[in-house]
């Protein structure tokens, strides 16, 4: 297997899973309901594993996933540089990615920490919920859905020039 074939297989993965976080939204189970599974999950985790643990790891979750999008990122512009724009436009992106991955590993630990020290995590989470995300659409939501848009978009594509690459297409 030579390096292209990884990078294929790594942008594979990685659009897929941007697609499918993309799907996700689309589909119509309600907040609240999503709310209230994960704090039913949360309580039978904290019969096993500490408050702090638990929010730790979805910590590190959440900064994974942002690490994966910094990586995929990055592999686009190795691949992509003749318009001097788009390059400047993907150094922005890396740097976008970066701030919204830190900021969303602390705010989810912040999250998970407070439903986890709760009596009842799904009643804590759908609380939050209905008063944290109630109404408009907060802006750093619509940021995540376009940069989810923008990654699948710019992988499609690089995964188009590693195929001619390759010589497959």
């Amino acid at each position: 297997m030579t390096e292209l074939h990884m990078y294929l297989a790594y942008l594979t993965a990685w659009t897929i899973y941007q697609l499918w976080s993309i799907h996700r939204w689309i589909q119509s189970e309600s907040k609240e309901e999503k709310a209230e599974n994960a704090g039913h999950a949360l309580q039978e985790v904290l019969n096993f594993i500490s408050p702090k643990a638990v929010a730790g790891l979805a910590m590190s979750g959440i900064i994974f996933t942002g690490a994966a999008d910094v990586l995929g990122i990055l592999l686009v512009k190795g691949f992509i540089r003749d318009p001097q724009w788009l390059d400047t436009l993907l150094v922005g992106l890396v740097c976008v990615s970066i701030i919204m991955g830190i900021r969303s590993a602390i705010e989810a630990y912040r999250i998970v920490l407070s439903a986890s020290n709760s009596r009842q995590p799904d009643l804590f989470l759908v609380r939050h919920e209905r008063l944290f995300k109630k109404g408009r659409m907060n802006l750093e939501v619509i940021v995540n859905r376009i940069l989810h848009i923008l990654y699948a978009g710019f992988a499609i594509y690089t995964i188009v020039i590693l195929l001619q690459a390759l010589h497959i297409l």
